[in-house]
């Protein structure tokens, strides 16, 4: 697990157990590719806290922290969900897609997108 956060990455290697043995490592993905290649990476509600101006960078980093038959997974709300968003969540939330708008932004990059599966 990646994270830019010290304090997340503090809390899940103090979380660590032998039933979850989860390794967390300090990383910024907009610095650079993850430092070793991958065969799945899945970033979770992470898109929408990156600005816009931003975006095709951490985009290209993922790609580059992948195999060549590497899968990226990203999860993330939709831009239809923020009317239902708390004020706290819609201020971190600055650029949240329609399922559309990220398939065209992944199509950029990915030779393969598949559909995104609920756009609530």
């Amino acid at each position: 697990m990646y994270d830019f956060d010290p304090l997340f990455v503090d809390d899940i290697r103090q979380r660590r157990s032998e039933r979850w043995p989860v390794e967390a490592h300090f990383h910024d993905i907009l610095e650079a590719p993850l430092p070793n290649l991958h065969d799945g990476i899945y970033s979770l509600d992470v898109i929408e806290h990156i600005p816009r101006i931003n975006e095709h960078l951490y985009l290209r980093n993922l790609r580059a922290s992948l195999t060549d038959d590497g899968v990226l997974i990203i999860g993330s709300p939709s831009l239809e969900s923020q009317s239902y968003a708390s004020p706290p969540s819609k201020a971190g939330h600055v650029n949240c897609k329609s399922g559309e708008e990220l398939r065209a932004l992944l199509r950029k990059l990915f030779r393969q997108c598949l559909p995104v599966l609920d756009e609530r």
